[in-house]
C-alpha cells in the first residue's frame, strides 16, 4: 500500500479501457431504468418494482468494474488485459475526461430523477392508496347515462347500474370499485383515464339507456383504461314489459362477458341481482342510500323513511333491510336512538334476511356485530375474538364488500393490531376511495394511532369529496384538542354546527368544553342551543351537570348527577360516565361516601357484587366507585374489587391508570404516570382538563403532595388560563355563533 499512487491507479485504468466500461455501464443502466419506468406502468407492474430494477443496476456496478480492469474485446475475442505494458501510453487525455464528466452527469441524473419520484410518491397519502396498486382484474362500474330525456327514468339507468355492480361484486377474483366512489361520477363529463386513476382500477365499464314509450335501447361497454380500447360492448332493444326482468338479463350477459373479458372464464351464472321487482322500492332504496352517505342527524331519519317506504311496497326487499340496520347502528352511534332496543330491531330485520338469504355476507356480518351488542349491554360474557375472527372470515370469503372490512375495522379499535388495520384500511381504500364516509372511518384508526398528519388528511379528503358532511370537522376537532388548538377546536365545532344544526350534540359537546375551561357565559350561551332543540336529552342534562362544577357548587353537582342516574342518561352523550364519576368525587369531598355507595347499591341493579357481569353503564358505575370505597373499606376489600374489574381497567386512559396504581398503593408510579404522560400532553386534552378534580381524591393524596405535581399543576393551570383566553377571544371576534 505503500507505492499505491492515485495518479498510476488511473493511467492503469485508461490503459485497461476501464473508463469506457463505466461510460458504457451508466448509460446503459440509465437507457434501463428508463424503459423499465415505461413499461412497468403498461404492464401494471407496481412502481415498487423500479427500485429492485436500480438496486440491481447499483449492485451491477462493482462486478462490471472488476470485470473491465481484467478483460478486454480484442478482435471479436474476450481476453485477459495483460498485467503491464511499457509501451502504453498512461497519461490522462481529454477524451478520458469526458467521459469521466459525461458518466458523473448521467449518475447526477439518476439520483435527481429517482429523488424526484421518491418525493412525489403519493404512498404517505393515505387517501391516494387506491391509485398505488392497479390490478389487471379491476373494473368501475359508472352510472349509466340516461339518454331518454324524462328525469322520471333515472331510476332505471341508476338501478340498471347498481344491479351490474350488486352482481360484479359476488366475483371473488374480480375488483369492483365501491358504488359509492363510482357514483361519485355521475353527471361528471370526465375522462375515462382520469376516472380509473381515482378509483384504481383498469377497466370502466359504462353505458346509456335510451327509452321510448315502452321500447329501451341499453349500450354497455367495457373499456381499457390506460390506452381507451373497448374490450366488450353490446347493444340491447327490449320492450318494458317486465323492467327487472330486462335488468336482471342484462347484468347476467354483461357479467358474463365482462368475466369472460378479464377472466377467461364465464362467472355471470351463479350471481344474483338486487332482490326486488318494485320499480317504486328499488328508487326509494336508492334515494335512502344517497341520504344515509350525508351521516347528518337529519339525512339519516330521512333515509330511514325511505327505507321503511320501500319495505312497504316490498315487504321481501332483503337489501333494504341490511341497508335499515346499518342505518339503525349509524343513529345509535350519534345519539338519535336507544342502544338497546334498537340492537333488538337490527337483529329481528337480520333474521327475515337469513331466513330467505342464509349466504348473504352483509347481514351475517351485521348479526355477528348485534349479537355481541346486545350481550354486552345484558352483561353477558362475550368472546370479542370469536366475533373478529367471524368478521376475517367474511373478509376473505368476499373482498369486494367494504362492510365486513369496516365492521371489523371497527372491532379492531384499541387492540393494538397497528398491522391488520393498516391492512384492512389499504384494502378499502383501494375498493371504495370516494366514499366520504369510509374516509373518516379510516381517519378514526390514524387518531387511535396518534397519526395526526395522515388522520387530517383523511378527514380533509371526506370534505373534498362531500363539504356537507358533519364528521370530519368533528374529528378534525378532536385532532385540535388532542394537539393543543382550543381555537381549532371551536372553529371547528362550530362548522359541524353550520352543516348539520339539527344536532343537538355539537352544541352540547362545545359548552362542555368552554365549561371546563372556566368560561361560562360562553358555555351558557352553546348550552342554550342545546336546550332550544333538544331540552330533555341526555346532551343537555350533561350540559347543565358540567355547568355546575364550573361553577363550584358541589352540593347542586352532586344532587343532579344522582338525578342523572335515576333517570338513566345515556353512554353515548357521555353523560352516564360524568355523573357517575361526578356523584362519587363529590361525595367523597362532601363527606357522603357511603351515602353515594347505598345510593348506588340500591339504585343500580347489580352495582354491589363485582364478580358477576354486568352491562356498560354498571361497570362503569364500579370503576368510579373505586375511591369511595377507598374511603369506607378495607384496603383487601379493595383490591379484591380491583382484581375483580381487571379485565376492564386495561382499556383505562392515562388518568385512569393513575387512579388505580393509587389505589393499589403505589404512589411512586401514580406519579410517575402523571408527570410522564398526562402532565406531558396539552392541558386541553378530553381527558385531562379537570385533572386538580381528580387529584383532590383522597387515594391521591400521596401524588399530589409531590411537589413535582404541584408545580406541574401550577404549569397546567397558566396554560389553561391562557386557552381560555385565546378561544374567548376568537368567540369575540365571530359576528353570529
Amino acid at each position: 500500500m505503500a507505492n499505491f499512487s492515485f495518479s498510476h491507479f488511473l493511467k492503469e485504468a485508461r490503459r485497461r479501457r476501464v473508463f469506457r466500461v463505466i461510460g458504457l455501464y451508466v448509460v446503459a443502466a440509465w437507457a434501463l431504468l428508463q424503459v423499465a419506468d415505461l413499461l412497468f406502468e403498461s404492464w401494471g407492474i407496481s412502481s415498487a418494482a423500479l427500485r429492485h430494477v436500480w438496486l440491481g443496476a447499483v449492485l451491477g456496478f462493482p462486478v462490471a468494474l472488476i470485470l473491465g480492469w481484467r478483460y478486454d474485446i480484442v478482435g471479436g475475442r474476450i481476453v485477459r488485459v495483460a498485467s503491464s505494458d511499457a509501451s502504453a501510453d498512461l497519461s490522462i487525455g481529454r477524451a478520458d475526461y469526458i467521459i469521466l464528466a459525461a458518466v458523473a452527469a448521467v449518475i447526477v441524473a439518476i439520483v435527481y430523477t429517482t429523488a424526484i419520484d421518491v418525493s412525489d410518491t403519493p404512498d404517505t397519502d393515505p387517501t391516494q392508496a387506491a391509485a398505488s396498486e392497479v390490478v389487471a382484474n379491476s373494473v368501475a362500474v359508472l352510472p349509466f347515462v340516461n339518454m331518454s330525456g324524462n328525469p322520471d327514468n333515472e331510476y332505471f339507468s341508476d338501478g340498471l347500474s347498481e344491479t351490474l355492480l350488486h352482481m360484479l361484486t359476488q366475483i371473488p377474483d374480480l375488483k369492483v370499485s365501491a358504488r359509492t366512489s363510482s357514483f361519485a361520477f355521475k353527471g361528471k363529463n370526465q375522462d375515462i383515464r382520469a376516472i380509473a386513476l381515482a378509483l384504481g382500477v383498469a377497466h370502466v365499464l359504462e353505458g346509456s339507456v335510451q327509452r321510448a314509450g315502452d321500447q329501451v335501447r341499453i349500450t354497455a361497454q367495457l373499456i381499457r383504461a390506460d390506452d381507451g380500447f373497448h374490450v366488450w360492448s353490446e347493444n340491447y332493444d327490449r320492450t318494458l314489459e317486465d323492467i327487472f326482468g330486462i335488468q336482471d338479463e342484462i347484468a347476467q350477459r354483461v357479467s358474463a362477458s365482462l368475466t369472460q373479458s378479464l377472466l377467461g372464464s364465464g362467472g355471470g351464472n351463479q350471481i344474483q341481482g338486487i332482490g326486488t321487482d318494485n320499480v317504486e322500492a328499488y328508487d326509494l332504496y336508492l334515494r335512502a342510500v344517497a341520504e344515509q352517505n350525508k351521516g347528518s342527524y337529519e339525512s339519516l331519519q330521512a333515509s330511514e323513511g325511505l327505507l321503511k317506504d320501500a319495505l312497504a311496497k316490498d315487504q321481501n326487499f332483503h337489501d333494504a333491510k341490511t341497508q335499515l340496520v346499518s342505518n339503525y347502528m349509524l343513529q345509535v352511534q350519534t345519539g338519535l336512538r336507544q342502544p338497546e332496543a334498537t340492537i333488538a330491531e337490527m337483529i329481528a330485520l337480520l333474521e327475515q334476511v337469513l331466513a330467505t338469504r342464509s349466504n348473504d355476507v352483509r347481514a351475517r356480518a351485521w348479526m355477528l356485530v348485534s349479537q355481541f351488542l346486545r350481550a354486552q349491554f345484558a352483561g353477558e360474557e362475550v368472546d370479542v375474538t370469536a366475533v373478529r375472527d367471524g368478521l376475517r372470515e367474511l373478509v376473505v370469503e368476499a373482498p369486494n364488500e367494504v362492510e365486513p372490512k369496516l365492521l371489523l375495522l371497527q372491532g379492531l379499535a384499541g387492540q393494538n393490531s397497528t398491522g391488520e388495520t393498516l391492512r384492512l384500511v389499504q384494502d378499502m381504500l383501494v375498493l371504495d376511495p370516494l366514499n366520504s364516509m369510509v374516509l373518516i372511518d379510516i381517519s378514526r384508526v390514524y387518531y387511535e394511532m396518534e397519526d395526526w398528519d395522515n388522520a387530517r388528511k383523511t378527514l380533509r379528503r371526506s370534505l373534498e369529496i362531500d363539504p356537507d358532511q358533519p364528521g370530519p370537522y368533528q374529528g378534525l376537532a378532536n385532532i385540535d384538542r388532542e394537539v393543543g388548538d382550543g381555537v381549532g377546536f371551536v372553529s371547528n365545532y362550530l362548522m359541524t354546527m353550520k352543516v348539520d344544526p339539527q344536532d343537538h350534540g355539537y352544541p352540547a359537546r362545545l359548552a362542555s368544553f368552554l365549561y371546563s375551561l372556566g368560561l361560562q357565559s360562553e358555555g351558557d350561551h352553546f348550552r342554550a342551543r342545546t336546550l332550544v332543540i333538544a331540552p330533555t336529552s341526555s346532551h343537555a342534562r350533561r350540559t347543565e351537570l358540567m355547568q355546575a362544577i364550573a361553577s363550584g357548587d358541589g352540593n347542586v353537582s352532586y344532587a343532579l348527577a344522582q338525578q342523572m342516574l335515576e333517570d338513566d342518561v345515556d353512554l353515548q352523550s357521555g353523560a352516564w360516565q360524568e355523573a357517575a364519576f361526578t356523584l362519587f368525587a363529590n361525595s367523597e369531598m362532601l363527606g357522603r361516601s357511603q351515602e353515594a355507595l347505598d345510593f348506588a347499591e340500591r339504585q343500580l341493579p347489580g352495582f354491589a357484587d363485582f364478580s358477576q357481569p354486568a352491562p356498560p353503564k354498571i361497570i362503569v358505575a364500579r370503576i368510579a366507585a373505586l375511591p369511595a370505597y377507598y374511603s369506607v373499606g378495607s384496603h383487601e376489600e379493595l383490591q379484591r374489587r380491583i382484581t375483580q374489574l381487571d379485565q376492564y381497567l386495561d382499556g383505562e386512559g392515562a388518568v385512569g391508570r393513575m387512579v388505580v396504581l393509587a389505589l393499589r398503593g403505589d404512589a411512586r408510579s401514580a406519579t410517575e404516570v402523571a408527570l410522564t404522560e398526562i402532565f406531558n400532553t396539552p392541558v386541553i386534552r378530553s381527558q385531562s382538563v379537570n385533572i386538580d378534580r381528580t387529584l383532590g381524591l383522597q387515594c391521591m393524596a400521596d401524588v399530589a403532595a409531590d411537589p413535582r405535581i404541584r408545580r406541574a399543576l401550577a404549569r397546567w393551570q397558566e396554560e389553561k388560563e391562557k386557552a381560555a383566553e385565546e378561544v374567548r377571544d376568537y368567540l369575540a371576534t365571530l359576528e353570529s355563533i
